[in-house]
């Protein structure tokens, strides 16, 4: 971490910044995004780069063949994760903050920056975004898609340049205009992704752009439903 991240982290441990952050989080636990009201506003955007999500504790994993599990299978036990629905979020930076394994479902972001962030773990389940900056982020076991009730899931002037999206799952998404560049996608499998006048330029290694599955394994299908994904998406 260099000094200026670490600067931007620490500065939520104290007040006045401490306060704000948990004042932040919680209008977003009550549907609601965090307004500059008692929050710095840089470049246009409101700063909440640095902030640091709530953690899940991870209680047990199983991967690999076991049981009704195939190979390619990963199901994890775990414990407070934070779920964040139907909320707008727009001009807002978390450029350095730790997301990681966070649920947002039916959520829109707009003109919003993730960069160099930890999204490690974190689901976007039908949400919508436009001109969203995920560059240089870890974006490792990412979903991205459809839940039961909702096939949205739009990426619209998106950029994921030198991001890390190993280990990322897809349902069905569309990207538009969105830019790829440098990213890490070993093994990844865009399924059902749709995409309209992407860039990928880098090494593609082991990459997958299928349709979608409709035979997805039992142990695949247990899992999605743990995080209100619809496996028939």
């Amino acid at each position: 971490m260099n000094p200026d991240q670490s600067a931007l982290s620490e500065r939520w441990s104290a007040n006045p910044m401490r306060q704000a952050g948990e004042e932040a989080l919680d209008r977003l636990k009550r549907g609601l995004a965090p307004t500059a009201a008692r929050l710095p506003v840089v470049n246009g955007l409101i700063d909440l780069r640095g902030f640091q999500f709530p953690s899940l504790l991870l209680l047990n994993e199983i991967s690999g063949s076991h049981g009704r599990l195939s190979g390619r299978d990963r199901v994890q036990q775990i414990k407070g994760r934070l779920t964040l629905r139907r909320i707008t979020l727009a001009d807002i930076d978390f450029s350095f903050a730790k997301v990681a394994g966070t649920f947002w479902e039916n959520c829109t972001f707009e003109r919003v920056k993730f960069r160099d962030a930890n999204l490690q773990g974190v689901r976007f389940a039908a949400c919508n975004f436009s001109d969203v900056d995920f560059d240089l982020s870890n974006m490792e076991n990412t979903y991205h898609g459809t839940t039961l009730d909702s096939t949205n899931g739009t990426y619209e002037r998106v950029t994921f340049r030198a991001s890390n999206l190993v280990g990322s799952m897809y349902s069905s998404p569309r990207f538009s205009h969105c830019d790829f560049s440098r990213a890490r996608l070993d093994g990844v499998d865009f399924r059902g992704s749709r995409f309209e006048r992407c860039k990928f330029a880098g090494r593609l290694y082991q990459v997958w752009f299928r349709g979608r599955f409709p035979d997805a394994s039992p142990g695949e299908q247990d899992g999605l439903r743990r995080t209100g994904v619809d496996p028939a998406s």
